[in-house]
This record gives C-alpha cells, sequence and structure tokens, in this order.
C-alpha cells in the first residue's frame, strides 16, 4: 500500500491543530500545569516546524530529533531560538518561558501559515509529498 500524497491544505489543517495546541499551552501555563504546558509548547512547536519543512524542503520527518536537525536547514529568523528552546524542552534540557508561549503563537500563526497561504494562493492545493 502507497502512502497518500500530503497536499498544502493538509499541512494547513495540521498547522491550525498545533495553533489550537499552542493555545493551549497558554491556557495550561495560566492554570499553572506546567508540565502540560511544556508538552504543548514543544509539541506544537516542533510539530508546526514539521510543516514548514514539508512545504519548504518537501520532507517530512519522522521524530522530534529529525524536525529539529531538519529545521537548522530552513531560515526561521528570529524562530531559530524557540525551536531549540522547544526541542530542548522535549529532551528535558531546558524549562519554557512565558514569553516562548507567546513567541510560539506568533511563530505559527504569523510565520508559518503566511508561508502556506502565500504558496496556496500562488499554486492551489498541490500536492507537497506523493
Amino acid at each position: 500500500m502507497k502512502a497518500p500524497a500530503i497536499t498544502v491544505v493538509d499541512v494547513m489543517q495540521d498547522l491550525r491543530f498545533n495553533i489550537g495546541y499552542a493555545l493551549g499551552a497558554l491556557i495550561s501555563h495560566r492554570n499553572r500545569d506546567f508540565k502540560t504546558t511544556s508538552l504543548e509548547f514543544y509539541k506544537s512547536c516542533l510539530f508546526g516546524t514539521k510543516s514548514l519543512l514539508i512545504l519548504k524542503k518537501r520532507k517530512f520527518a519522522l521524530s522530534y530529533d529529525e524536525i529539529f536537525s531538519l529545521s537548522k536547514e530552513l531560515n526561521l529568523d528570529v524562530y531559530s531560538d524557540l525551536v531549540k528552546t522547544a526541542y530542548h524542552c522535549r529532551v528535558g534540557k531546558a524549562k519554557y518561558s512565558e514569553i516562548d508561549i507567546f513567541q510560539n503563537i506568533s511563530y505559527l500563526n504569523k510565520f508559518i501559515e503566511p508561508e502556506l497561504m502565500k504558496y496556496f494562493n500562488k499554486y492551489g492545493n498541490k500536492a507537497l509529498i506523493k
């Protein structure tokens, strides 16, 4: 059985799910559930980065390690440290800050989502990975 193609709309839907996860991290933080906050923060950040990897590099990373490694091939501008922090939270080398939670929301909906929308508006719902 062949894996199905991954289209722009598939990636946009996945990103929007991860934006929800990022907002969940904010709520968890306000409720002082720091363990859940950390989980929601690093998952939404790294899986959002995976969406950008699919768009820009046509690569589907299978693990957090692979997402982080491949993210170094992207121009993440001011968000490269955020992705590094998210990965380090995942492996237990760092803790998030409240600023990271807000920056993550901006990263997903002000940096990654516009890239997906720009591509969709130009090319339509093309398959990114076949």
